[in-house]
C-alpha cells in the first residue's frame, strides 16, 4: 500500500484545500514534478523548508491558513510566479 506522500511523486497539480491540514511533512520535497500546490483553507501554522526543493512549483496557494511567515527556502522555487498568501496570521 502507498501513502499519499509516495504517490505525490507522480503529481503535477495537487489540491489539498479544505481538509483541515495542520502540517505538511518535509517529505513533500519528493514531489519533484508539482507545479501547482493548493493548500488553501486549512489550519497550517508553517510550511516545511523542503518546499524549496519543488523546482517546478509555479503556483502556490496558502491563503486562509494560520501561517505567520513563509520559509526562506521558498526563494529557491525559481519558477514560482503566483503566490496567494492572503488571510493568514502574519505579524508586522
Amino acid at each position: 500500500s502507498h501513502s499519499m506522500l509516495d504517490l505525490g511523486i507522480f503529481l503535477k497539480v495537487c489540491w489539498l484545500h479544505e481538509i483541515s491540514l495542520i502540517t505538511l511533512p518535509e517529505e513533500i520535497s519528493s514531489w519533484s514534478l508539482v507545479s501547482q500546490l493548493r493548500l488553501s483553507n486549512n489550519a497550517l501554522t508553517g510550511l516545511p523548508s523542503s518546499i524549496g526543493k519543488l523546482k517546478h512549483l509555479s503556483m502556490l496557494f496558502v491563503d486562509h491558513n494560520r501561517l505567520r511567515s513563509l520559509p526562506e527556502e521558498i526563494c529557491e522555487c525559481k519558477q514560482l510566479s503566483h503566490l496567494n498568501f492572503q488571510y493568514n496570521r502574519v505579524e508586522r
